[in-house]
């Protein structure tokens, strides 16, 4: 009879505890909601305040007209302000095993940024197809610029990923 008692007492001790672990859980999660959609307002907001936009289209996998969607996508968007002549870097494929080639790319990308900001545009609209790891140069190129805006592709075209 005491053993059941104390799995009892435990079972009910582990509710309680569950209850109480739940509720922080519960939330952070309405907490992070929260400052996520502020965010994402506040980035449109700031994309519709702007007066020029630079977009920049990089594409490396020579499969699919980047530059051709993305304008599609840009001027469907209605960005108030004038859009300036997008910057292409199109190569079809990238030795990733090959450090020269991955470093001529590198200094491609950041004269690629230098011309962007040389036109000094409010917002610069990135979009980009290739691998994973040049993504990640690419984000690391553009980490200190302000107001960039990153896309990606979908199924139904092109959309918003991140700000940087």
């Amino acid at each position: 009879m005491s053993g059941e008692m104390l799995w009892e007492c435990l079972d009910r001790v582990s509710i309680i505890f569950g209850i109480i672990t739940f509720l922080p859980v519960l939330w952070a999660a309405v907490l992070y909601i929260r400052r996520n959609s502020r965010l994402r307002k506040s980035i449109l907001a700031a994309v519709a305040r702007a007066e020029t936009h630079q977009p920049i289209y990089i594409e490396l996998t020579g499969k699919n007209n980047l530059t051709v969607e993305a304008e599609k996508y840009l001027n469907k968007q209605n960005f108030p302000g004038e859009i300036l002549k997008g910057i292409e870097l199109i190569r079809s494929g990238v030795k990733m095993n090959d450090t020269a080639d991955v470093e001529k790319l590198k200094n491609k990308i950041i004269d690629i940024k230098l011309e962007a900001l040389g036109r000094a545009p409010e917002c610069i609209h990135l979009f980009y197809s290739g691998p994973v790891a040049i993504g990640v140069m690419i984000g690391d190129i553009f980490s200190n610029c302000k107001n960039v805006y990153i896309y990606h592709k979908d199924e139904s075209g092109y959309a918003f990923t991140a700000k940087i």
